[in-house]
């Protein structure tokens, strides 16, 4: 996940190397900081121990969230 996170946000940069309008620049800036901020908070990333299982340390905003979403949204079932 982060790879293809990693590599969609070259792709992105490349792609705007050409902006030159202070306002569009301020958009994609904030695009950036919305996709790292999306990253940081939803994202867990899962390692290998030495056991031959994936290992993830859950920290309480990845819970927090689930919750928040299940308390703003009632009538769709958490997986």
């Amino acid at each position: 996940m982060l790879s293809s996170a990693r590599q969609e946000v070259r792709t992105r940069f490349k792609s705007a190397a050409g902006v030159t309008e202070p306002e569009e620049i301020e958009k994609l800036c904030a695009e950036g900081r919305d996709a790292a901020n999306f990253l940081g908070q939803y994202v867990v990333q899962a390692q290998l121990n030495e056991r031959g299982n994936f290992a993830m340390s859950v920290e309480p905003h990845h819970t927090e969230t689930v919750a928040e979403e299940a308390a703003l949204r009632p009538d769709k079932p958490q997986s």
